[in-house]
């Protein structure tokens, strides 16, 4: 279990640096990282739980919803979700996911506020979701 959560903590950690400085997100860590968690699940003797599969899911959620807002979150942001539900189950990516956007709206209203945001602005996700990552922990 404890190597799940460790994981988990990979994939969120490193593309945070990716995100900020070059905009995108290698991906081959997360597909790493998943194959990792799959075999972890076995290994302890679990099933492939529905929830774990509805955490998937929500990164496949996500990809069609950047799709919709033509790049309202991109598609590494999406693996990267979908990775982490796989791996911590669909509630735990819920609450997550519920943080970073609580965070990510008052940043950009505060960069607004301050003039320093605009509408078309495009923000880094993935620092938020490592601080939603955090805040789903106390939660």
């Amino acid at each position: 279990m404890i190597a799940r959560h460790i994981l988990s903590l990979i994939l969120i950690i490193y593309p945070v640096f990716w995100d900020i400085k070059y905009k995108t997100i290698p991906l081959w860590p997360a597909e790493g990282a998943v194959c990792l968690g799959l075999i972890c699940h076995l290994v302890q003797g679990q099933t492939l739980y529905v929830t774990w599969w509805a955490g998937a899911a929500l990164g496949l959620v996500s990809a069609i919803w950047g799709k919709l807002t033509s790049g309202g979150i991109g598609e590494g942001d999406s693996v990267i979700i979908g990775s982490l539900g796989f791996l911590e189950g669909a509630w735990f990516c819920v609450k997550a996911v519920a943080v970073s956007f609580v965070i990510l709206a008052v940043y950009i209203g505060v960069g607004m506020y301050r003039g320093k945001l605009h509408r078309k602005s495009t923000v880094a996700y993935l620092p938020f979701l490592a601080l939603g990552y955090a805040g789903a922990w106390l939660l």
